[in-house]
């Protein structure tokens, strides 16, 4: 059972809101990461026996050297040293050369063991411990609300362009123009605005380019009627064959008109069809008795025998009638049906030995375009339908080769 609109938008949109909740926790716990990672205070790397020995020697003031008892914490200074008495009580490993002493959240003693197993240290100053917690948190909560308005904008704009896309495939499958319909204050709106104006724009085309098809087509079917009158009269004055050519003509005059109508409504090939094994060889020979009947091209069928298509009979009809007629339109002397296999398609080419050289350094469309442009749409719908292919080349004849391809019958 096919998903609905509503629900295909809003399958979209969960999609969309789990990949963007598991983003936003992702990034976030990043940036966590490396923030602790930035702001983390570690052990200077630094060489503290030069340090210290230094300072024990060259340092004589008490506020930055002092020796450490049970009467003088050295509060205040920078560099102290640590009898073996006083330190060996501690849970330091006597045998450990380096030694690190927190004596506040915000003080440590980097120390270095000597010979006489006491320790010179240096006193650091850390930065307060809230102070970094309050700057994280802070950190973390601007963040935190970047995420969010980023979260809700791009909800917005992925709904809004989910709606648009959601309006294109589904109308445009049902052969409609999109209504493209959004909020006035959506981000996307002057798009949606833009694409209602094309599709407007679009529509007055087709029902003008309607318009204008069933005028004509009325238009020549009074002059058809009254001829069709008038070969009534020439066969009843008896001349039957004279008369049985000219309503022929005007029968496919007739059908033309139809099939053109119908192209212009944009109805073309909307109904259910029958395909028949069609015998192409008898069906060519048919074609080239009624083109030869009044006019001197010759036409030259070139195909093996019992090729056998899968096809709609009137479509098929219509389409080759179409090359055919359009090659003699621009023959000067003989046109060729020349039937190929190749490639899983039977090809059918229609080639002319008209003046292709005028055409030459013209585009392939625009040489199209000189050619009935009209009866190639119907060919092309044609092999649309039979999940065919058409080209329009150059002739080896010195004219043009247009080539319908169908699906072999098998």
């Amino acid at each position: 059972m096919p998903i609905s609109r509503p629900d295909r938008l809003s399958l979209s949109l969960l999609r969309f809101y789990l990949v963007l909740a598991l983003t936003v926790p992702a990034l976030a716990f990043t940036i966590s990461l490396l923030h602790n990672w930035y702001t983390s205070d570690s052990a200077p790397a630094v060489q503290l026996d030069h340090i210290l020995a230094q300072a024990f020697t060259t340092t004589p003031a008490h506020n930055m050297r002092c020796i450490m008892s049970a009467q003088d914490e050295c509060t205040d200074a920078i560099f102290i040293q640590l009898s073996a008495d006083h330190w060996q009580h501690s849970n330091a490993n006597p045998q450990q050369h380096y030694f690190e002493f927190a004596e506040s959240a915000s003080q440590r003693l980097l120390c270095q063991r000597q010979p006489d197993a006491s320790l010179y240290c240096l006193r650091l100053q850390l930065a307060d411990a809230t102070s970094v917690n309050t700057k994280q948190r802070f950190s973390l909560l601007f963040y935190a609300a970047l995420f969010i308005v980023f979260f809700i904008y791009a909800a917005t704009l992925f709904k809004d362009a989910a709606v648009l896309r959601a309006s294109a495939l589904d109308e445009i499958r049902h052969g409609k123009l999109p209504a493209f319909r959004l909020s006035p204050k959506s981000y996307l709106a002057p798009l949606a605005k833009s694409l209602q104006n094309m599709t407007a724009r679009i529509s007055e085309l087709t029902t003008f380019q309607t318009e204008i098809a069933e005028t004509i087509c009325h238009d020549i079917k009074t002059p058809v009627a009254r001829m069709r009158f008038i070969a009534h009269q020439i066969e009843n004055k008896g001349d039957s064959a004279t008369a049985k050519q000219l309503t022929s003509n005007l029968k496919e005059i007739e059908e033309n008109v139809n099939e053109y109508l119908l192209l212009a409504q944009n109805q073309y090939l909307a109904e259910a069809l029958s395909y028949d094994a069609i015998k192409l060889e008898e069906f060519l020979l048919q074609l080239k008795q009624l083109f030869s009947l009044d006019n001197q091209i010759t036409i030259d069928i070139t195909i093996a025998k019992h090729v056998i298509v899968l096809a709609n009979r009137r479509l098929l009809h219509r389409a080759l009638a179409n090359l055919i007629s359009n090659a003699m339109r621009y023959a000067v002397a003989k046109i060729a049906i020349v039937v190929t296999m190749a490639d899983g398609y039977c090809h059918i080419s229609v080639h002319d030995d008209g003046q292709a050289a005028a055409t030459k350094a013209t585009a392939p469309r625009a040489t199209e375009t000189l050619h009935h442009s009209l009866g190639l749409s119907i060919v092309r719908r044609v092999c649309q339908q039979h999940s065919g292919h058409f080209n329009f080349t150059t002739s080896p004849l010195g004219g043009h080769t247009a080539t319908l391809s169908l699906p072999q019958h098998k």
